[in-house]
């Protein structure tokens, strides 16, 4: 065994935990706590909040899904030499949906997020509220609860890289299969860039129809692990 690759393995899982744990946390607090906090109380707290919190907690969430993301990059190039296993490619999945994950917020929610702030932050000066702010936060919201769905299944893959010694899966498997998976993340990424409206819209504001909709998207990932026909 060499003993820098697999220091240095352990170096970026380790990396991975602690950014995981961190963007996981700010996610669900976001999601879980802050948007029905948002729906029960009045404007002047909610502005508040806005103002001042909100900054605090884009600041954390960008630094933590970066530093993710490079981690699984980085141990994805320390076991790419060897033979493709599905061990491989689940690192490989992980590092596609936290590339998405950590584009998501840092081109998509940073931008609408700094609108919403903006005007939260002129209110409480005494001017009037940007009249396209509750358009931003709504896409902000949209696109958090995706980057909610997409977390589940990459925590799943980022654990079974370590815990898979399946058989080498034949090319057409993969390529189906990958396929498929693919084409379930890029809808879901359509409808938070694109879907204010429409069956997107009310899975995402349905937290159970959220999580049952990543359980499946993490049954998938399995599956194409697996190599299931």
């Amino acid at each position: 065994m060499d003993t820098l690759p697999e220091l240095a393995r352990l170096f970026c899982r380790w990396i991975q935990a602690l950014a995981g744990m961190g963007a996981l946390g700010l996610l669900c607090h976001v999601n879980l706590v802050q948007i029905p906090f948002f729906a029960e109380t009045d404007a002047t707290t909610r502005t508040a909040v806005i103002a001042k919190l909100v900054p605090r907690h884009l600041n954390w969430l960008q630094a933590t899904v970066l530093l993710g993301t490079a981690a699984l990059w980085a141990e994805l190039t320390l076991v790419w030499p060897k033979a493709w296993s599905p061990s491989s490619m689940a690192l490989l999945l992980a590092a596609l949906l936290a590339t998405v994950v950590c584009a998501n917020v840092w081109l998509v929610l940073l931008p609408h997020q700094r609108v919403v702030v903006a005007s939260a932050r002129r209110v409480l000066t005494g001017g009037s509220p940007d009249p396209q702010a509750p358009v931003h936060g709504r896409r902000a919201a949209l696109v958090s609860r995706s980057n909610l769905l997409f977390s589940l299944p990459l925590l799943l893959l980022v654990t079974a890289a370590d815990r898979l010694s399946l058989a080498r899966l034949a090319p057409a498997e993969v390529q189906s299969l990958l396929g498929t998976f693919a084409a379930v993340v890029c809808a879901i990424e359509l409808n938070a860039l694109l879907g204010l409206t429409g069956p997107g819209k009310r899975i995402l504001d349905s937290l159970p129809a959220l999580f049952a909709c990543s359980f499946l998207l993490s049954c998938a990932g399995l599956a194409l692990l697996w190599g299931w026909p």
